[in-house]
């Protein structure tokens, strides 16, 4: 499971990649119950990427992405989609023609869209 130093290093890389980028409509590649309500997200422009413990935080004013590893997460905004990504769970297009691309191969991560502050899921 990623620790804070790694959840940390995750959010330092990916926040300049997906600051100021309007998700589209995400594909998903794996229908789960543990990505919820994504396409609320549809047109939203992200405003930040903070992390609270173990969990990113993506601001999109009044909706936050809420996403959370698990044992074997992984994260990548690319062109396509990385070699070693077997395991794809979502890939989300950006406005820029990349897409932020979610792995898990133990399919414990998970990805919510909820109302700002409403981190109860």
């Amino acid at each position: 499971m990623p620790e804070l130093p790694e959840v940390e290093t995750i959010r330092l890389d990916l926040a300049p990649l997906l600051t100021g980028r309007c998700l589209l409509e995400p594909a998903r590649a794996r229908i789960d119950r543990h990505h919820r309500d994504l396409e609320r997200a549809t047109g939203r422009t992200v405003q930040g990427l903070a992390r609270r413990g173990k969990y990113l935080l993506a601001d999109l004013g009044d909706l936050e992405l809420v996403i959370h590893l698990g044992m074997t997460g992984q994260l990548a905004v690319q062109e396509r989609m990385p070699d070693s990504f077997r395991h794809l769970c979502i890939c989300w297009p950006l406005d820029d023609g990349k897409s932020l691309w979610f792995n898990d191969q133990r399919r414990f991560g998970w990805l919510f869209v909820v109302d700002r502050g409403d981190h109860r899921a």
